[in-house]
């Protein structure tokens, strides 16, 4: 038997075995890469919502130069609200609970005014002299709560209550008391005092609280003028302080760059809200949780949208109302300012209706009622001055240029652009606007229809004189 010994070759140095693949590929396996995937999906989807919600909302610059409006300025010597808030200082409450006030006072004219109203409005007259002392002033302005990092400048509306109550029954009480001149002063103090307050608060409340105390004081300034004690003289010059004192009135812009300012300082405020991390202990929403509102991409979503909303109305707000063109969405209502020069294209103002936040269409209302009211105003006015001088109302508007006023004022609710209109009944007169519903009811105006007038008696008849009153929106 031959025995064959197998010949040892020593190792290739260059030869090397194929590759084992298998011992890092088992992860691609579908059972393993399936759920690997899905939990890197999880640990991403923060993320990635956040990032889908913030690539759907272009973020633009300022809509105007903050700055700028934010360093405004008023020498304490010049500003009214050094004196608002001294008069503040020394109010003396009223002494019934605050679930009794409505009942005690609001409403309450001087005639109807209890025991108690009396002595009240007395102990405050140092606080009233004060406060008077500050609507002679040309403007307010608040600065402080302009440049505060939190939201201070939210007003006491308990305080302007008071001030608002307290103001009316002063002027009342003087009429009621032969004082006429006296009361008219204290009733334009009060329109001074709400263009003031308009003023010096950088968010729309300050907007609202001024056009309430304006509608206050319109009604009883008609009723001031229907008295027969009030001359021509004095109607005289209190037409030309009223036309004055419009000039108080600032833009709607402002109002709308003001509304701004006030939505970065809410953007700010949220940005250091410290919400829980999942779902809060009260049991709301998981999207008021910290890790819900980062998916949502808030606070930021909600201010880019609010920058062009803002945008969209700086664009376009200064042309009067009847040339705007709006556009009426799901949400709100939008200006279409998709001509050159505008900042937006049309997709984003449409992009816009989706969203919930601040709607300057009705800022822009309330601002415009408060207009077409102070030219009702004026008229009425007018309308008193005639009577003194001429014995009868005129027969048509145009009659007061240029003698009593230099031209008649536009109808802010006319789509055509038409003035003011007025309608006789007899010996009476109604002085009105189309309102919103812009719609010419012939001078029936009533607060159902939200229209905006006032009637006008000879002050002779002072039975009727004493039921007029203001046809306003509710």
């Amino acid at each position: 038997m031959i025995y064959e010994v197998p010949i040892l070759l020593p190792p290739d140095e260059n030869r090397s075995d194929p590759p084992n693949w298998r011992h890092w590929t088992w992860w691609l396996r579908p059972i393993v890469a399936l759920p690997l995937m899905l939990f890197v999906l999880l640990l991403l989807s923060p993320f990635l919502v956040r990032a889908w919600h913030l690539a759907k909302v272009p973020d633009i610059a300022d809509p105007f130069d903050v700055d700028a409006f934010l360093s405004e300025a008023v020498d304490d010597k010049d500003n009214a609200f050094v004196d608002y808030e001294a008069a503040a200082k020394l109010l003396v409450p009223i002494p019934v609970s605050p679930k009794n006030w409505k009942d005690e006072v609001s409403g309450k004219s001087w005639d109807q005014a209890s025991p108690t109203v009396r002595r009240w409005l007395d102990a405050n007259q140092p606080a009233l002299e004060r406060w008077r002392l500050g609507t002679e002033k040309a403007d307010a302005l608040d600065g402080e709560s302009r440049h505060s990092f939190l939201m201070t400048s939210r007003p006491n509306v308990q305080t302007i209550r008071d001030l608002l109550a307290l103001s009316c029954l002063q002027g009342e009480r003087a009429h009621a008391e032969g004082r006429i001149a006296e009361a008219w002063q204290w009733y334009r103090g009060l329109i001074r005092f709400g263009h003031h307050f308009a003023r010096q608060r950088t968010d729309w409340s300050g907007r609202v609280f001024g056009d309430a105390f304006h509608k206050e004081a319109a009604k009883r300034i008609v009723l001031w003028a229907s008295d027969p004690r009030t001359n021509a003289e004095l109607l005289q010059s209190s037409l030309k302080q009223l036309t004055e004192d419009a000039r108080l009135r600032h833009p709607f812009v402002e109002y709308l760059k003001g509304e701004y300012c006030v939505l970065q300082k809410l953007e700010r405020f949220s940005a250091q809200r410290k919400p829980p991390s999942f779902i809060p202990a009260d049991g709301s929403s998981w999207n008021n949780s910290r890790l819900g509102r980062y998916c949502l991409a808030e606070p930021e979503l909600s201010f880019r949208w609010n920058k062009l909303v803002i945008e969209n109305w700086l664009s376009g707000s200064d042309v009067p109302r009847r040339l705007q063109h709006r556009i009426t969405g799901r949400f709100r209502t939008l200006l279409d300012v998709t001509a050159p020069g505008s900042h937006l294209s049309g997709k984003e103002v449409l992009l816009l209706d989706r969203f919930g936040g601040p709607n300057p269409a009705e800022m822009q209302d309330k601002f415009d009622t408060e207009l077409a009211r102070q030219e009702t105003l004026r008229l009425t006015l007018a309308c008193q001055l005639w009577f003194r001088q001429q014995g009868t109302f005129p027969d048509a508007l145009e009659n007061f240029v240029p003698d009593v006023i230099t031209e008649l004022p536009i109808d802010s609710f006319s789509k055509l652009g038409k003035t003011i209109r007025f309608q006789r009944h007899g010996d009476e007169m109604v002085v009105y606007s189309v309102g919103l519903d812009e719609t010419d009811d012939l001078g029936r105006v009533n607060e159902k229809d939200r229209d905006i007038g006032y009637r006008i008696v000879p002050p002779r008849i002072r039975e009727q004189a004493s039921e007029q009153k203001a046809v306003d929106e509710p």
